[in-house]
């Protein structure tokens, strides 16, 4: 009886590990691992290999809310307090003015088109080049930082601790306003202190190098620019020189009779009237940035034009033109939990 009892007890031990097994996926891991036996855990995550060929590019139909009709906030008031004698039609309703197509450059547009925030071609043609970003932004200059020293200025560590002012995604805005996103790869998202946008180190003229060696190697793959891009990049780039020239004025100068950008710690100049807005960010500035562009049908956002050296698992090639969905589609739970959000802070 003792042994038919033990039996019993036996089979419904077997019975029950074999349920866990099969169907129970979690506990079958907890075992599997006490035994130290278990098979390699596959990855989460269906980030595309860096070999990622242009021609596979994640075009699924594009969902969510339409933002054709949702716009950022106006600028067009900072031209008064630039004393700015360009013409300026406050309170026109914006469904009459007509939108900067994606496709087409400022510098194109043969009758007055507007950029999402209001700007017309023509009054950005006529503000020029390096006009006050800190006014037409409503983002000041940094503080000039006399006592840095390059040879001295040590990487901050990233992990475990995180400075309050370390940034990553966040929003710049300029001229052509919101007519593109500024994304900063850097280490947390926080709120940006402007003092800290562009930040250099010891290694700045390494870092430079390696930069540059992977424009030779690799070309579009870390560097591209579509067409109707060509004022925001050249905004972005305007706009870092200006920052540098503030906030480091021991080690950088900027002509802008001859446009001329003098970089002190490379010893280099860089024609800015030849040389493409980019190419000056590559060999100055060791940062990287994705520029995204507002499709005036959708409100959608594209990202359009950018240098990425550091990016991992991607390169500029595979994900130019795509919309934020589509760049975002291999992270997981993307659309379930980040997609309305995403989209509603660029919109």
């Amino acid at each position: 009886m003792v042994n038919l009892l033990l039996l019993l007890l036996g089979a419904a031990f077997v019975v029950s590990s074999a349920f866990v097994l099969i169907y129970k996926q979690g506990r079958r891991g907890v075992f599997l691992n006490r035994l130290h036996f278990r098979h390699r855990r596959a990855s989460g995550s269906n980030t595309p290999p860096r070999s990622l060929s242009p021609g596979k590019k994640n075009l699924d139909i594009i969902t969510g809310p339409n933002y054709a009709d949702t716009f950022p906030p106006s600028r067009r008031f900072t031209l008064a307090e630039i004393q700015s004698n360009l013409p300026a039609i406050l309170g026109k309703p914006r469904e009459k003015k007509p939108c900067l197509p994606l496709t087409t450059s400022y510098l194109e547009a043969k009758t007055p088109m507007y950029t999402p925030c209001e700007f017309s071609t023509e009054e950005i043609k006529a503000l020029g080049d390096f006009p006050d970003y800190a006014t037409l932004s409503g983002v000041p200059l940094p503080r000039p930082y006399h006592e840095f020293d390059i040879k001295k200025a040590k990487p901050r560590p990233y992990r475990p601790f995180r400075w309050n002012y370390h940034q990553t995604m966040c929003e710049w805005t300029c001229e052509s306003t919101e007519a593109y996103r500024l994304l900063i790869l850097n280490a947390a998202i926080s709120k940006m202190e402007t003092d800290w946008w562009l930040e250099l180190e010891s290694s700045y003229e390494k870092r430079i190098k390696q930069r540059q060696d992977l424009f030779a190697q690799h070309g579009n793959g870390v560097l591209d620019a579509l067409p109707g891009s060509e004022l925001c990049c050249k905004e972005l780039m305007e706009m870092a020189l200006q920052f540098l020239c503030a906030r480091y004025p021991q080690y950088f100068r900027l002509d802008k009779e001859k446009m001329i950008f003098y970089n002190g710690i490379l010893h280099t100049e860089s024609d800015l009237r030849a040389t493409h807005p980019l190419h000056v960010l590559l060999n100055n500035v060791p940062e990287d940035f994705a520029i995204t562009l507002r499709d005036p049908t959708s409100g959608a956002y594209h990202f359009r034009a950018g240098v990425i050296c550091s990016a991992l698992g991607w390169n500029v090639t595979s994900k130019i033109g795509l919309h934020l969905q589509q760049i975002h589609a291999p992270i997981p739970d993307y659309k379930e939990k980040m997609q309305f959000s995403m989209d509603r802070c660029v919109a």
